[in-house]
């Protein structure tokens, strides 16, 4: 979230390097929570019925990524700083609703 509000303050600053920057460092973060996405997964479905959820989970993504490109586009023509607050206030919902699970404990093995 604090990288969403350093975008924010870039792009009021009109910083397109900045912005840039910042991006590719939340496409980091975002990429190494891959990893511990998928584990859950396999640890909140039964073994018969992985194959399903996974193809639920990638046609999920791929409709929330098309969805969400269309309508950034539109966000978009109101200006780069009311995008990525607009952005910035997802992150905040999307923690407040992931803070509400409940938490997964590491299989003993």
């Amino acid at each position: 979230m604090v990288v969403m509000v350093a975008m924010v303050g870039a792009a009021l600053a009109g910083s397109l390097f900045v912005i840039q920057l910042l991006l590719l460092v939340r496409t980091v973060i975002g990429a190494l929570g891959y990893p511990a996405h998928s584990a859950a997964l396999r640890e909140l479905v039964p073994a018969e019925d992985l194959i399903d959820a996974n193809a639920l989970q990638s046609a999920t993504w791929s409709v929330t990524f098309a969805f969400g490109m269309a309508i950034g586009g539109v966000v978009a023509l109101a200006g780069p700083a009311l995008a990525l607050t607009l952005d910035a206030v997802t992150f905040v919902v999307a923690a407040l609703l992931f803070s509400r699970l409940p938490s997964l404990t590491p299989p003993q093995r």
